[in-house]
């Protein structure tokens, strides 16, 4: 019984998430058909770019969704976040490129760059990176070296455990510590 407790106190200790990133599986300005279409920038986000809906020749299907985003050389897809309070976040994001080829994707978020290669497959590859924000304006931006295409991004705030955690976790470990101290007096 107490294990249970103690258990859904534990379970308890992380709460929901929401995404700093909007439209993050550039689902929001839906293109009219299956294609590749040019310097369409999905809806919350800049810069130049490419968007695709659903299969083009060459390119994997999508990762999340019926739509991703392509960001080729001197190409870049930017979204400016807002960031209340600072602290540890956590950006994560699906990459792939044109099957077959290689590509590099640069990445960048508050003062932190990133450079991430791969070959193009049917397989997307899921990254994140943890990076110190301070509050007020920061940019996330994604840029291209070859033909790297993007899926599913999203920023959320770094699990903290609650104050909970660690008193269940005392609560925890305090019995074997009592037993320990019991067996040690019995031998003495």
């Amino acid at each position: 019984m107490m294990a249970q407790v103690l258990g859904g106190i534990l379970l308890g200790a992380t709460s929901a998430k929401a995404s700093l990133i909007l439209n993050g599986s550039f689902e929001s300005h839906v293109l009219p058909g299956d294609g590749f279409y040019q310097y369409q920038n999905p809806t919350f986000w800049g810069g130049a770019s490419y968007f695709v809906r659903g299969s083009h020749v060459g390119w994997p299907s999508p990762q999340d969704g019926n739509q991703f985003e392509i960001v080729t050389s001197g190409y870049a897809l930017q979204q400016q976040i807002n960031v209340v309070t600072p602290g540890t976040y956590v950006l994560t994001w699906w990459d792939n490129g044109y099957v077959g080829q290689a590509y590099n994707m640069g990445v960048s978020i508050g003062s932190a760059y990133y450079n991430f290669s791969g070959n193009g497959s049917a397989d997307w590859n899921g990254r994140s990176i943890t990076v110190d924000l301070s509050a007020g304006i920061n940019t996330v931006v994604f840029w291209g070296g070859g033909n790297a295409a993007v899926d599913n991004v999203s920023l959320e705030a770094a699990a903290v455990p609650e104050p909970s955690t660690y008193i269940a976790g005392a609560l925890l470990i305090l019995p074997f510590g009592a037993h320990l101290v019991r067996r040690l007096r019995q031998r003495a």
